[in-house]
């Protein structure tokens, strides 16, 4: 499997970083995980007269995880422990990551930056049940959108945010863990070229959480995009 975005397309050096007051209202996708893979989310946000899409990701792994491969020898081949002191990603005790960091996460993103969630999207293979209700509690059950896993859902989203990718349109302030997943991406396709994303060479180190995020959020905006765009 080759690599579906090339270097240009998945980094985008354009300074940003978030203050509190530049936006009021974002979209989040969220990729949930247990133990081994990351969890995700991202927010993504835009303003009147910019055509910037505007994002911030975080995202978590179990201590223990990390303990286990060694955060210092670079588990998955990759800086984690650069990147859990810039704040790229979070260490949670233990040896899985609870659901509820992403409502902790939302509410972090009010409180210090002043921006609300406005609608979350998700793959239910995660988040079921209590933690489901709770984010459709806290974002608006009308508001929330499940997003399965397949071309019918992803294929045209993920055409759509390529050419985004392309025109430096989606701006995250060079975040290097996202910039990683992204260029760890590769597609499945079938007979109608229709396309879905699949880990670079099939690898279980090559993660691709962070884009599905990215992903998700995405397609929650262009789902509530009427809504959003008239809200801010």
């Amino acid at each position: 499997a080759a690599a579906w975005l090339s270097f240009d397309e998945a980094v985008n050096d354009e300074p940003f970083e978030l203050e509190r007051g530049m936006f009021r209202y974002g979209v989040c996708g969220f990729d949930a995980s247990d133990t081994t893979d990351l969890s995700a989310a991202t927010m993504l946000m835009m303003r009147p007269g910019d055509e910037h899409i505007y994002e911030v990701t975080q995202c978590w792994l179990p201590e223990e995880a990390l303990r286990n491969d060694g955060l210092r020898t670079n588990r998955d081949d990759v800086p984690y422990f650069l990147w859990e002191k810039r704040g790229f990603i979070r260490l949670v005790p233990g040896n899985k990551v609870p659901k509820q960091v992403f409502i902790d996460w939302m509410e972090e993103m009010r409180e210090v930056y002043d921006v609300y969630t406005y609608a979350a999207g998700y793959d239910p293979w995660h988040i079921v049940g209590t933690d489901e209700t709770l984010l459709q509690q806290y974002v608006g059950k009308g508001r929330c959108d499940v997003i399965r896993q397949g071309v019918k859902t992803l294929s045209d989203p993920m055409k759509q945010i390529r050419a985004d990718f392309a025109a430096n349109r989606i701006v995250d302030g060079n975040n290097p863990l996202q910039a990683w997943n992204r260029m760890n991406v590769s597609v499945k396709s079938d007979i109608n070229a229709n396309i879905q994303p699949v880990k670079l060479a099939g690898k279980a180190k090559n993660r691709i959480d962070a884009f599905m995020s990215e992903l998700f959020a995405y397609i929650t905006l262009l789902r509530h995009k009427d809504g959003y765009v008239e809200i801010i």
